[in-house]
């Protein structure tokens, strides 16, 4: 009886591990989410802008108007539901980071890649 304690102690010990690693990454999941969200909003408007040219704010919105994200092995997904807040919270970040600048034409906002 004796012997088979240590495999008993193992075993509790790997379950305990393997469910702190669950609960910890179903913690961090909408924050991954929400993450992963923002780096295909910020690729979608790279290739867009880069295509198409200078583009107003209004004319970005249906670009990622649909773009969702989802984990592998989960059911959990997120979308995008405002395109305009979400244009709002990237647009800023995009021209901190040097990936966009805004221009002004005509008395619009246009965006465009950084040359």
């Amino acid at each position: 009886m004796l012997k088979y304690l240590p495999y008993v102690l193992l075993f509790a010990v790997a379950t305990a591990i393997i469910y702190g690693w669950g609960l910890w990454r179903s913690m961090q999941q909408g924050q991954d989410l929400s993450n992963m969200l923002c780096s295909k909003g910020i690729s979608k408007v790279r290739k867009t802008l880069k295509k198409n040219g200078p583009m107003t704010r209004m004319e970005l919105e249906p670009i990622v108007k649909d773009l969702t994200a989802k984990q592998p092995f989960t059911t959990e997904k997120m979308g995008i539901t405002d395109p305009k807040t979400f244009l709002e919270s990237i647009l800023p970040y995009m021209m901190k980071q040097k990936m966009i600048q805004e221009i002004k034409e005509n008395n619009k906002v246009k965006y465009q890649i950084c040359k």
